[in-house]
């Protein structure tokens, strides 16, 4: 086998070991507890913090209603980020690719019959 071969053989495993991880990732669905627990935790946290900046010392409503609304802001965006990242092929259109790449294949290997005359 030439070096051309053995490269494209070794990129095909490559690739099949890629697959088989994405899979497996796949696969392997995140508890839904893990994500409602999460978000209980953001939203007591969120609720608490005023409180707890009364407390400290902020003596302006503007001050805690500010500092609440941006702590507020970055968790729930982290908390929408983090459920965005663990259905990653919900949001990549995978079908749509896999189709088309089946399709070309198709269309690479599969030619018309010629025309059988008796």
């Amino acid at each position: 086998q030439s070096a051309t071969q053995l490269t494209i053989e070794e990129r095909i495993r490559e690739l099949e070991v890629c697959v088989g991880i994405c899979e497996r990732l796949f696969g392997s669905p995140i508890p839904p507890t893990y994500s409602r627990h999460l978000s209980r935790v953001i939203s007591l946290w969120i609720l608490l913090l005023p409180v707890s900046l009364i407390s400290s010392g902020v003596s302006t409503v503007a001050g805690v209603a500010c500092a609440t609304t941006v702590a507020a802001y970055v968790f729930i965006g982290l908390d929408e980020v983090g459920m965005e990242i663990e259905n990653v092929f919900q949001i990549m259109p995978m079908q749509q690719l896999a189709a088309a790449a089946q399709k070309d294949a198709g269309d690479a290997f599969v030619s018309e019959m010629p025309p059988l005359n008796f």
